[in-house]
């Protein structure tokens, strides 16, 4: 199958066996997805965001939990929905951490853990809206829903015809072999999936640039920047110290920063005593904590800006 706009051809076309493939860097062209707007009777297009009570406190310029109604305009700005900022321990009140990139050129789900498929449901959203989906390492908690996403897309409300991307560090193609084999009806059947390795190095699809670095996790884990229109997100995925996180998240609009801790120290990953020197060294406008743990809910401190303690269901516009 030809490439479209120069890129290599799609790993995965319809319903090609998985023994077949060849391991090519093949990338897709994204096209801009509107996202689940409806036609009303009168023939506008308008979505109702679900709202989000936010607890007392957490609300700083700029981000925002509650609902808005939107009539058929483009994209003005790039949004970010915090899906979840909770970690492996289960909570009712987080869910695992994971966000959603809406861009001009595409829609973006960074991480893809447990129960995310309905949580995107929960603000209006569906598989089929996603353009993108970009994973920081392959813990269960960050990937766990993968495998229930791309079944949707074969078997949801409709199947899905526009293409998917996946994009990851290394060993991305190899994850991804390996749940095939347990799942082989993950494997699409009307719509071209392409994978992406990205373990440090930039790449721009569609107006929209995205650098990663490895972090200091597991042998796969990156962090993520996107960038459009001179407007820039950082997401850590999770990490213990690490000068190459400064550097991506430097001068950044937006950095969605793990914290699993506030004061305990666990390994591969940061608390406030380490993450704050990263923050000093990268002068984002903004930064959301987010991977936290239950010890967070009684922390009574309060955060030094520009820290703001991420909560699922907050909407920020860059």
């Amino acid at each position: 199958m030809a490439g479209r706009g120069g890129d290599a051809s799609p790993l995965f076309t319809r319903a090609q066996s998985a023994t077949s493939i060849t391991d090519t860097s093949a990338v897709v062209v994204v096209g801009f997805a509107m996202g689940p707007f409806s036609p009303s009777g009168n023939g506008v297009y308008f979505r109702q965001w679900n709202e989000i009570a936010l607890p007392l406190g957490r609300r700083v310029p700029g981000i925002s939990g509650m609902g808005s109604t939107l009539f058929g305009r483009l994209m003005d700005a790039v949004k970010v929905r915090i899906l979840g900022t909770g970690m492996s321990v289960p909570s009712l009140r987080r869910l695992s951490a994971s966000y959603l990139v809406n861009a001009r050129g595409g829609n973006i789900l960074i991480d893809v853990g447990p129960s995310v498929v309905r949580r995107l449901l929960e603000f209006g959203w569906t598989v089929d809206d996603i353009d993108i989906i970009a994973l920081t390492h392959f813990h269960p908690d960050h990937v766990v829903d993968l495998s229930t996403f791309l079944f949707a897309c074969n078997y949801g409300e409709k199947e899905r015809r526009k293409p998917l991307l996946l994009l990851g560090g290394r060993g991305l193609r190899r994850f991804h072999r390996r749940m095939v084999r347990l799942y082989p009806s993950i494997m699409p059947n009307r719509y071209d999936l392409s994978l992406k390795t990205l373990p440090r190095g930039s790449w721009l699809k569609n107006g929209v640039s995205f650098l990663t670095a490895p972090m200091n996790h597991k042998e796969e884990s990156i962090a993520i920047r996107i960038e459009e229109g001179g407007k820039s997100v950082v997401f850590s995925g999770d990490s213990d110290e690490s000068p190459a996180l400064a550097d991506l998240a430097q001068d950044a609009d937006l950095l969605v920063v793990e914290c699993s801790s506030p004061e305990r120290k666990m390994r591969g990953h940061l608390d406030l005593r380490t993450l704050l020197p990263i923050v000093r060294h990268a002068n984002p406008t903004r930064v959301v904590l987010t991977h936290l743990s239950p010890e967070w809910e009684t922390y009574a401190a309060a955060l030094p800006a520009p820290l703001v303690l991420g909560e699922d269901g907050m909407e920020i516009d860059l």
